[in-house]
């Protein structure tokens, strides 16, 4: 081949390969705006069963990561503990029904404003390949709909159907850490001594120490969370005070309470009645794991609610 055929070949295949470049650019260009109504996630949606990682930043570049560990979620920068099951919930929600409802060409410094109010989602598979990558704004209208930009696209959309969607660590604990209702609590033990919910519940009305026990292991806040390994030696020749929070089919919450520092922190063991129904071993193990390794940071209020239960302003008012 003389040298006059091999620069006219590579010519053309340069040519070609621009030519090629600048169809598919005008092939996804034409995709995107004509895909108004379309699953805004479809990709992801064709392979949802790979989905093993999710990265959110937002606009002040503020990290999380959510990363599936065999048959659990985990939050990474929460000691590694498990996800918001509600929050997940949403998460897949979203990637199933979220539609385009709009396309917008992107004109000036749209694009750059969009950034400034929006949470970055990274969607990874199980060989860590990004599978798809957004931004996502705060809702814009009473309807819940967003502006959203996914990257490498020409424009800028508004989504429906996205429903709850946050990047904030806070948003990604499980809350509440515990939840025990009135309705399956038969009494609790303060001090050594067994007090019955009926006792407890005539309390609340003229003690409001004991409302505030009760409302504390119906809903318990947190706002840390402490690897047990990491924390032994803090709490090593602390005596806990500790509450016994006894329920109907026979399963007991075993609360620890430290005072460290001024701030109040609990370890939730589980033991069982005597008697209890047969379902309740099974129950214990499936809820172990949620609690075995890690202490909690209680908030402040119930915090300081539980910790004087081994006072005598617990005593109860019967």
């Amino acid at each position: 081949m003389t040298k006059k055929s091999l620069f006219i070949t590579l010519l053309f295949a340069i040519c070609a390969g621009i030519v090629f470049a600048c169809a598919k650019f005008l092939y996804n260009r034409q995709a995107d705006a004509q895909s108004l109504g379309q699953y805004a996630f479809a990709e992801t949606k064709q392979n949802i069963a790979l989905i093993s990682g999710v990265q959110f930043i937002t606009s002040e570049d503020d990290e999380i990561n959510i990363v599936r560990e065999g048959d659990y979620w985990r939050f990474k920068e929460a000691e590694n503990y498990f996800a918001s099951n509600e929050m997940l919930t949403a998460f897949y929600a979203m990637i199933n029904n979220a539609l385009i409802l709009d396309v917008q060409e992107i004109e000036g410094n749209r694009l750059e404003d969009l950034r400034k109010q929006s949470t970055k989602m990274i969607i990874y598979d199980n060989e860590k390949h990004k599978m798809a990558e957004w931004l996502i704004a705060e809702k814009i209208d009473r309807q819940g709909n967003r502006l959203a930009h996914k990257a490498g696209s020409s424009y800028i959309y508004k989504l429906g159907n996205v429903g709850i969607f946050s990047g904030s660590g806070e948003d990604w604990v499980p809350m509440p850490l515990i939840s025990i209702s009135e309705g399956i609590m038969s009494g609790m033990t303060l001090n050594g001594k067994f007090i019955s919910s009926e006792v407890l519940k005539n309390s609340a009305k003229k003690s409001a120490f004991a409302q505030q026990l009760l409302e504390a292991v119906q809903f318990m806040r947190y706002g840390g969370i402490i690897k047990k390994e990491e924390f032994t030696e803090v709490i090593e020749g602390i005596t806990p005070h500790r509450v016994l929070v006894h329920t109907i089919p026979g399963m007991i919450y075993v609360l620890n309470i430290y005072k460290v520092a001024g701030d109040y922190y609990i370890s939730i063991d589980f033991s069982q009645e005597k008697i209890s129904r047969v379902e309740v071993p099974d129950l214990i193990k499936s809820i172990r794991p949620y609690y075995d390794d890690w202490f909690f940071m209680l908030n402040e209020e119930q915090g300081k609610i539980l910790y004087q239960t081994q006072k005598d302003n617990a005593k109860s008012d019967n």
